[in-house]
């Protein structure tokens, strides 16, 4: 049975630097991706129902790279690291190289990004 996380307009989803268990699917509302630089923080991306939050961290296994705040209030599908490693094992070998190449790649190329 899935499990579901209800939060209010402006309340931390995810929070930049910690550690990830939980990717979350967006059933309902409107989430913002930020990233803290210095005093200030920059809106990376807007999320919407359909969307996922969390994949990175959640893949890799590395903390959080962003913080996610909602806009509105929104209702978000947990999904948690057995339930996902559980279905990964019966897949092919070279998925689960290709999820760990994407991610690498993608961390690396935000790591480039000036904000």
């Amino acid at each position: 049975m899935a499990q579901y996380k209800e939060y209010r307009a402006k309340e931390k989803v995810l929070i930049e630097g910690e550690e990830s268990n939980e990717l979350y699917y967006i059933a309902k509302g409107t989430l913002r991706v930020l990233l803290t630089r210095g005093d200030d923080n920059k809106q990376l991306a807007t999320l919407h129902p359909g969307e996922v939050v969390g994949e990175m961290s959640f893949l890799d296994k590395k903390s959080r790279s962003a913080s996610v705040e909602a806009i509105s209030d929104s209702v978000l599908q947990v999904i948690e690291r057995q339930a996902y490693e559980d279905f990964l094992s019966s897949l092919p070998p070279w998925f689960i190289s290709l999820q760990n190449t994407l991610i690498d790649r993608l961390r690396n190329a935000n790591s480039r990004v000036d904000v």
